[in-house]
């Protein structure tokens, strides 16, 4: 008996090491999920940004919810974000095609979360299948 006790504890540590990473997953999807819709309306505006005449006023934002009145006055160039602090300048139709790429891999980072998120709940349901007939032969 006394076996099976130290059996159901590891097992009982196991799962609260895998609830711990399913967590941490669940939390990496949600932000791959938040950074795709950033890049759809990213794409959108850049498509919206074709069809305003230059001079014309518009409404940026600054963030938290703040805009700023301006004026477009070269909208066949946009400054394109690389990553760390790097910024370049891009016609539309190239920070389109990189921000398709950008999201093609958020795409794919997703898929394989989900996966290993999947296989985390697999584990766990045979872990706890194991727990509960473990936790009824010690019962008696």
């Amino acid at each position: 008996m006394a076996e099976d006790d130290r059996n159901l504890e590891r097992i009982v540590a196991q799962l609260n090491a895998y609830e711990q990473q399913a967590q941490i997953l669940q939390r990496r999807i949600e932000l791959i999920n938040a950074s795709l819709q950033e890049i759809a309306l990213s794409s959108e505006s850049l498509e919206e940004l074709k069809n305003i005449g230059e001079d014309n006023e518009v409404l940026m934002p600054l963030g938290s919810g703040i805009y700023v009145k301006a004026k477009i006055m070269d909208k066949e160039k946009v400054i394109f974000s690389l990553g760390s602090d790097v910024a370049a300048e891009k016609d539309v139709t190239g920070a389109q095609l990189s921000l398709d790429e950008r999201s093609m891999a958020l795409q794919n980072a997703l898929q394989t979360t989900g996966q290993q998120l999947q296989q985390i709940a697999n584990t766990m349901n045979e872990l706890n299948r194991t727990a509960q007939t473990l936790a009824r032969k010690i019962r008696g």
